[in-house]
């Protein structure tokens, strides 16, 4: 049986004792996030994790992956609860990329592994910061200042 006391969970282990529910090693926060779109192209990968970790059997075997499956170079690092991914080089325009982070790819200082593989999506920035049309009438004068200092893609209908 659980329950809450002062907003932290119990249980009940034997008689009238009771103790702490000790939280199932998980992600606490991956950025990006699933499913983000126009991430910056330089960005680094970081996730969070609820306990301090380190690496696992599998730490290897984590993978950046283009929409074609092909794998990204990348190098790896641990900070306490965060595991950061750095890829190699800078990621495509408009590109759809895949993290996969297997189970036993770090554990807990408890030496718990993730219960199940995490798998998250992203999709990097277009080539251009702003795309407009411009119909007769207007031009670039008439955009602000703000709009002209960004990569910008200009359609004249």
């Amino acid at each position: 049986m659980t329950f809450m006391v002062n907003g932290a969970l119990m249980q009940f282990k034997v008689g009238n004792t009771w103790v702490m529910v000790d939280e199932a090693f998980a992600v606490s926060r991956l950025e990006p996030f699933q499913g983000q779109r126009n991430v910056p192209l330089n960005s680094d990968i970081n996730i969070d994790f609820n306990k301090s970790i380190s690496t696992g059997t599998e730490y290897e075997h984590i993978v950046v992956s283009d929409e074609s499956n092909n794998p990204v170079g990348i190098n790896k690092s641990i900070q306490n609860q965060k595991l950061v991914i750095d890829p190699i080089s800078d990621l495509n325009y408009a590109s759809s990329y895949t993290v996969t982070i297997p189970a036993g790819a770090v554990i807990d200082n408890s030496g718990n592994y993730l219960a199940h593989e995490s798998v998250s999506s992203f999709t990097t920035r277009g080539e251009f910061d702003l795309s407009i049309s411009l119909a007769k009438g207007w031009n670039l004068i008439s955009l602000p200042a703000s709009a002209l200092r960004e990569r910008l893609l200009v359609l004249w209908q």
